[in-house]
């Protein structure tokens, strides 16, 4: 099982059968176990990593000097009827800003007379759920080093 959020910002249960249910249609308390399951898959899964890559470095991310970490990356997907754009960014914020950035250059095609909110979330939350070819994706993930050669 997995999370998947859509381009408006809807977070969905996808299942191993491929079924995909809303996450906050499931009750509380099973959400609440569910999120629990799948963050712990997902530390176990590292501290795995870490164990199965020696003393060296389970003593190294222990103290917190791990020189060789996976540096951390944030992307930014938007899918349009025409075109494709994905930008990496050091930081969560600078992906968001990068989202807010496309849909402020976007927004008069899609809302030719209508302003647009000031806030950036409503901003993009609003455009999504009008621009029917237009969707977005905002993810994390590592950056591996090349191995020696």
């Amino acid at each position: 099982m997995r999370l998947h959020r859509d381009g408006v910002g809807t977070v969905w249960v996808v299942r191993d059968n491929g079924r995909e249910v809303r996450l906050k249609d499931l009750a509380s308390d099973h959400r609440a176990d569910l999120l629990d399951e799948l963050v712990h898959d997902a530390v176990s899964q590292a501290a795995a990593k870490i164990n199965n890559a020696g003393e060296e470095a389970q003593v190294a991310y222990l103290l917190g000097d791990d020189p060789a970490a996976e540096p951390l990356v944030h992307v930014m997907e938007v899918e349009t009827k025409h075109d494709r754009t994905l930008t990496v960014h050091w930081s969560d914020e600078d992906a968001r800003a990068a989202l807010a950035s496309f849909v402020d250059q976007a927004w008069a095609s899609v809302f030719a007379d209508e302003p647009m909110p000031a806030d950036p979330d409503a901003a993009i939350e609003r455009y999504f759920s009008r621009a029917p070819d237009d969707s977005y994706f905002l993810d994390s993930t590592t950056i591996s080093h090349p191995a020696p050669s």
